[in-house]
């Protein structure tokens, strides 16, 4: 009987024997080696370039009730091995993601920003600042493609991690006065653009007027969000139909089976009413960062779109 007690209590244990806790490294080992599409020489260039970047985090045991870390490090990887990016470049966003996830930053908001990380390098402690700053300006009541559009900015314009609150703590406390937080973000970021260095200062003076209550101008801010497209002026009268031009002397006089009311397709396109161009355009985006949607419902979404994109 008492043989038997054993054999059933050797029995129950032995799942939890067959499956060892795993350290970071070895998750990775096992995932590779399930990815067919690798070849031994890429897995072998991918682990050894892992190892390295993660130094003493490789052997952080991987938490199964809290899998976010590896599986966004795992996430990042898969994407680099589509773009054929360098097995250095690629151990270095997944470090970046691991680590800011580990610290806490929600792993949604760090997955979608770790992706920009193939195309400019972004340090740890940064996509941690932007992913928690990312998640503290929607919980506050921050419209979620705007604080999507400050990471945007943020990353494009190399704020520094510093500015980046700054901006965000300005933005939150806005949506908390009950301020119209499109209106104001988009005076903070386009005045970002013409001096990054002060963001302080910019926020206190858009305080005090949105405080006040005056009325502010179109900031043409033409950002993610599209706080104020383009638009004709109504006030102005519709433009008149230009009328053909008269023939000149000794040219041929129009056949007399053309209507006047039908004008050839060139003449018709030149008549178009023109759109009014802003007057104070936006300076060009970076090139290394791909264009912006019209309007970014959720960060990881948008930043998964241009994934391919050359």
């Amino acid at each position: 009987m008492a043989r038997r007690s054993l054999l059933v209590a050797l029995s129950v244990s032995l799942p939890l024997l067959a499956a060892p806790r795993q350290n970071v490294l070895e998750y990775v080992h096992e995932q590779l080696g399930k990815d067919s599409s690798l070849t031994p020489a890429q897995r072998t260039a991918l682990e050894d370039a892992i190892r390295e970047r993660f130094a003493d985090y490789g052997v952080n045991v991987v938490k199964p009730e809290q899998p976010d870390d590896v599986r966004t490090l795992m996430h990042v990887v898969s994407e680099g091995t589509l773009d054929d990016t360098d097995p250095v470049r690629i151990a270095d966003v997944a470090f970046a993601a691991y680590q800011a996830i580990w610290r806490g930053a929600p792993p949604e908001a760090v997955d979608g920003i770790a992706l920009y990380g193939f195309q400019k390098k972004i340090p740890a402690a940064s996509i941690a600042t932007w992913a928690n700053g990312y998640r503290e300006g929607v919980a506050a009541g921050v419209p979620d493609e705007v604080m999507a559009d400050t990471v945007h900015e943020a990353m494009a314009n190399n704020w520094s991690d510093n500015s980046f609150n700054t901006v965000k703590w300005a933005l939150t406390g806005a949506a908390r006065s009950g301020w119209d937080t499109r209106l104001y973000a988009a005076h903070m970021l386009a005045g970002m653009r013409k001096d990054p260095a002060h963001p302080g200062t910019l926020q206190a003076t858009l305080r005090g007027k949105f405080a006040r209550g005056e009325k502010l101008p179109d900031p043409q801010y033409r950002g993610a969000f599209e706080l104020n497209p383009a638009k004709p002026d109504k006030s102005e009268p519709p433009p008149k139909e230009a009328l053909p031009p008269p023939t000149p002397p000794g040219h041929a006089q129009p056949s007399e089976h053309a209507k006047p009311s039908e004008p050839a397709p060139e003449q018709h396109t030149q008549r178009l009413p023109v759109r009014p161009a802003p007057q104070r355009p936006p300076p060009p985006r970076p090139k290394n960062l791909p264009p912006q949607p019209a309007v970014w419902a959720q960060l990881d979404q948008a930043v998964r779109s241009y994934i391919g994109t050359p």
